[in-house]
């Protein structure tokens, strides 16, 4: 049986590559030393299995949501208070 990945899927796996991408960049310069994710629940399994081992180490917590339609207050709700 094919598998066909529709056009959206595949952006959205293109989408993961750059965003892990510039995740492994910013931690090769020290521009952080963890990470919260907060995404929607099939586009957070994508970006988690784009990650490099070491990037992936940097993460502490996620939020498996997608808080795009939300107001900022909304969000805040969301995120650990120590953020």
């Amino acid at each position: 049986m094919d598998y066909e990945v529709t056009p959206k899927r595949q952006q959205a796996i293109i989408f993961a590559k750059e965003i892990s991408a510039h995740l492994k960049h910013g931690r090769i310069g020290g521009l952080f030393g963890r990470l919260y994710i907060a995404a929607a629940p099939s586009f957070l399994g994508l970006l988690r299995g784009k990650l490099d081992a070491r990037t992936a180490d940097l993460v502490v917590e996620t939020v498996n949501k997608d808080l795009t339609q939300l107001e900022p207050k909304q969000i805040r709700r969301y995120l650990p208070e120590r953020l």
